[in-house]
């Protein structure tokens, strides 16, 4: 029998919390031998956080090189629940290896750098076959990045035949995720694919929530609320709410079916949009089905004056689009005119701004007759 890696062995300082990060981040609980060390097993050798204070001995020095270490999931979102875990200088998207594989670097919190490495692009020593299709032809270390980065963007541009013709090719690839860690159904989503989004939809029988919700996929999304109504709440990768994306995609259905299940009606997006409902609702195209939405969101307790992160709220939202019935349901509600945005603009200065003369005198009459301010803006385009 030949020679075998059997430990490798991670300095810490408080092992308790060093066992709630690695667990965390392998997905495995692994096992305490007292007092000081934690095993964790990955394959046939061991990941062991030691911790030599609690032996009295003086602390060990993080070490000194990458430890690379081999996951099945998905990289984008092992580096959410990394950041989340206080991992810091994380990658912002996989890298390549020096041996060709692609990988995540990142120190944790005890200075220890570490690469996440994708388990499907480990060579061992041999080389990889390269993928090949019609148009692509990748080398060994750099196919699987590739083959992931042209699906997406066949994704986004609405390269219907190409998508299809990349995911014959390796029908994982319908697991991708983007940059801030969004499935691509997600990206097909956002990017108003609507025809990519049914096909990837038709493949799926593991919907998320937030995919549920922003799909419009009733069904699915009572079943999940059925089997964990706790989740009602969480985030998805990319910081949106389930009950935001119900408002975005204009699926009032779904938002009836989140708020009976306790979505909250004032949560703001994780992300830097941090956006409410309302602000969601109001993205709508259509008046009458962003109003559907606004009157349930207002029934359930929507704060009407929620502003997202540039300070717009819902009316200065449904001032801009000329939405006069929504301008009056929100001023009903106790809207605020008179609140300026980040930039300093009021709701009448984006209706006057827009043209939209209706509104600007429903917000003047509201108003008690007053004029909105001058908008420098409005001014200088008029002449």
């Amino acid at each position: 029998m030949g020679a075998k890696l059997f430990r490798i062995v991670i300095p810490v300082s408080g092992l308790d919390r060093a066992v709630r990060f690695y667990s965390s981040l392998l997905l495995v609980d692994g096992f305490r031998v007292p007092p000081a060390i934690h095993n964790f097993p990955l394959g046939q050798a061991l990941l062991t956080c030691y911790d030599a204070r609690v032996d009295g001995e003086t602390p060990l020095p993080p070490s000194p090189q990458l430890i690379y270490i081999g996951v099945d999931e998905n990289l984008m979102q092992l580096r959410m629940r990394a950041v989340q875990m206080g991992a810091t200088e994380v990658d912002h998207e996989p890298r390549r290896m020096p041996g060709g594989e692609a990988g995540l670097c990142m120190t944790d919190p005890w200075g220890n750098r570490l690469a996440m490495v994708d388990a499907h692009t480990m060579q061992w020593g041999a080389p990889v076959p390269a993928f090949r299709s019609k148009e692509v032809v990748a080398a060994p270390q750099q196919g699987v990045l590739l083959l992931r980065q042209d699906f997406l963007n066949a994704v986004k541009g609405g390269e219907f035949s190409r998508m299809k013709e990349l995911l014959a090719l390796d029908h994982d690839l319908i697991d991708t995720v983007d940059g801030t860690g969004a499935s691509v159904l997600l990206v097909a989503a956002y990017k108003r694919q609507e025809r990519i989004a049914a096909y990837l939809l038709a493949l799926r029988d593991d919907l998320t929530l937030c995919e549920a919700a922003a799909m419009g996929a009733i069904e699915p999304l009572a079943l999940l609320l059925r089997r964990a109504p706790e989740r009602v709440n969480l985030p998805g990768a990319d910081g949106f709410l389930p009950l935001g994306l119900a408002c975005f995609f204009g699926h009032g259905d779904c938002v009836d079916r989140l708020l009976q299940a306790g979505a909250d009606v004032n949560a703001v997006s994780r992300n830097n949009m941090r956006s409410h409902p309302l602000n969601s609702a109001l993205t709508q195209t259509s008046q009458e089905c962003a109003l559907g939405i606004v009157h349930r969101l207002l029934r359930a307790g929507a704060q009407p004056n929620a502003a997202q992160v540039s300070g717009h709220t819902a009316l200065h939202q449904a001032a801009g689009r000329g939405f006069l019935e929504a301008v009056d349901v929100l001023l009903q509600a106790g809207a605020d005119p008179g609140l300026r945005a980040d930039n300093g603009a009021t709701p009448a200065m984006l209706a006057q701004r827009a043209g939209h003369a209706a509104v600007l005198e429903r917000l003047r009459r509201h108003g008690d007759g007053r004029r909105p301010p001058v908008d420098p803006f409005a001014e200088t385009m008029m002449f």
